[in-house]
């Protein structure tokens, strides 16, 4: 099974219960990596029979438990050829029993606190009060801390995320619990957006966001710059930036800076918070927080006409569903009729698959201003042809399970192909109803941080989450 935890999952405030073997040993728990890639077969004559076909089959791939070289873990019981050692996989604890020759054995383990201690500067030597720089002003930045947290490493071929975690006090607006974050760019330009639940979380089962005062707003940002498989929002995979889709991962969060020529882009945007970013020493039980630093890199490619026409084509373009440019097709086109459906369909304006799916209301109109082509005015913001498909393949091409949007059959949360073509959710609601036990954030197993909105004014400009129609 692919290792998908963080790396603070393996700094421990005690040891979790373990099957040790009977008998009178020294009981030492020592730091391990692996220093190659390992299948481990729980069904082996070497394996004790306490602990023989106990690996839940969710986890095996061809009846072994893959494990990677570098992944980090705790050898608990050391014999003669072999060790038993422990891994953190999805948050759980994996006992195994390996070769030592695949182990690289580190010092002895240390809890969080052991670890923290080690930090602490030593005593002062004079009470005599020291001047500070006077014209030092208070950083606000200081008290407001953003952890940034990344996974351990392992499988290659599993995608990674680094995340981001902020504490914020949690609010309600009408029946909406919600946190606020502020983001500044150049100047005194600054916004405050809104993240909100969905209102049938008031009516679930077990804890609520409602029974808390605060709670953690986590960003999920993917390492290759993809969109994450459950983002916060879909965008279109083409738009009017060279990998616009790149939006879906928040990666403004890696203290980017950008170069000219940045157009209409903000050098840098700010979250108003100081990032720190966790380093570990599995090996020498050893942790640290170092600010994260910037990077400078491109601002976002404007997209040329051409370079999305053939994205379109290549992505969209089939016998079903047509890319166009030189005109609205007809309502009473071969394609655009394949069922009684799409006749009485017909009678009405021919709408290009952006306009369906934005909305009822949206209305498929020319842009004017592209004089050699034909381009209705949203596909025209996404610098991008129209493409045009019937009412009854569309149905299945963006998705028709339930909820369905009001007025139209079209679902609120698409799973076909064509969702790609417009903002969309990328959770079903019971996905975003799911409750899941989160653990302890690192820095809260050793003290009770202070909320991190506490005395931000309020803030006349926010934007929040719409609701489509």
């Amino acid at each position: 099974m692919a290792t998908i935890d963080r790396i603070d999952q393996l700094i421990l405030e005690q040891l979790p219960a373990l099957p040790r073997p009977p008998g009178d040993y020294l009981r030492n728990i020592t730091a391990i990596v692996l220093n190659r890639d390992w299948k481990y077969n729980d069904q082996s004559q070497d394996i004790p029979p306490a602990m023989q076909g106990r690996m839940p089959n969710v986890r095996l791939v061809n009846g072994r438990l893959p494990l990677f070289k570098v992944e980090p873990g705790y050898a608990f019981f050391r014999g003669k050829n072999t060790a038993m050692v422990f891994f953190i996989k999805n948050s759980k604890v994996i006992s195994t029993v390996l070769p030592l020759s695949v182990l690289t054995v580190g010092v002895q383990f240390r809890t969080l606190t052991e670890q923290t201690s080690s930090q602490l500067p030593a005593p002062p030597t004079s009470l005599t009060p020291q001047v500070q720089n006077a014209k030092m002003a208070l950083d606000v930045k200081a008290r407001l801390q953003m952890g940034c947290i990344p996974m351990i490493q392992g499988d290659a071929s599993v995608r990674t995320f680094t995340t981001y975690r902020i504490r914020r006090g949690l609010r309600t607006t009408g029946q909406e619990p919600n946190t606020r974050l502020l983001i500044y760019g150049e100047g005194s330009g600054r916004h405050q957006i809104c993240f909100s639940f969905q209102r049938e979380l008031s009516n679930s089962t077990g804890p609520k966001p409602s029974d808390s005062k605060f709670g953690y707003l986590v960003f999920e940002v993917m390492d290759d710059h993809k969109p994450h498989p459950r983002a916060w929002v879909g965008v279109p995979s083409v738009g009017p930036y060279v990998n616009f889709d790149e939006a879906s991962c928040f990666a403004a969060l890696e203290s980017r800076i950008y170069t000219e020529p940045r157009g209409e882009f903000p050098e840098q945007m700010s979250f108003n918070c100081s990032i720190r970013r966790l380093e570990t020493d599995h090996l020498n039980q050893r942790y640290r927080w170092l600010p994260q630093t910037t990077k400078t890199m491109p601002a976002p490619k404007p997209a040329t006409w051409d370079d999305n026409f053939h994205l379109m084509d290549r992505r969209f373009g089939t016998s079903l569903t047509h890319v166009i440019t030189s005109g609205r097709p007809d309502s009473r086109a071969d394609f655009l009729l394949r069922t009684q459906k799409d006749a009485l369909a017909a009678k009405s304006e021919v709408k290009c698959d952006t306009c369906r799916y934005i909305g009822l209301n949206v209305k498929c109109v020319r842009e004017e201003s592209q004089t050699n082509i034909w381009v209705c005015k949203c596909c025209a913001v996404f610098r991008r042809p129209c493409t045009f498909t019937s009412l009854s393949v569309s149905l299945e091409l963006w998705g028709s399970d339930p909820p369905l949007f009001v007025s139209r059959a079209y679902s609120v949360y698409p799973s076909g192909p064509h969702r790609f073509l417009s903002y969309r959710y990328t959770m079903n609601l019971a996905q975003q109803l799911t409750v899941s036990y989160a653990l302890k954030p690192l820095s809260e197993s050793l003290f009770q941080p202070a909320d991190d909105d506490e005395g931000e004014e309020e803030m006349d400009d926010v934007v929040e989450e719409s609701d489509d129609e």
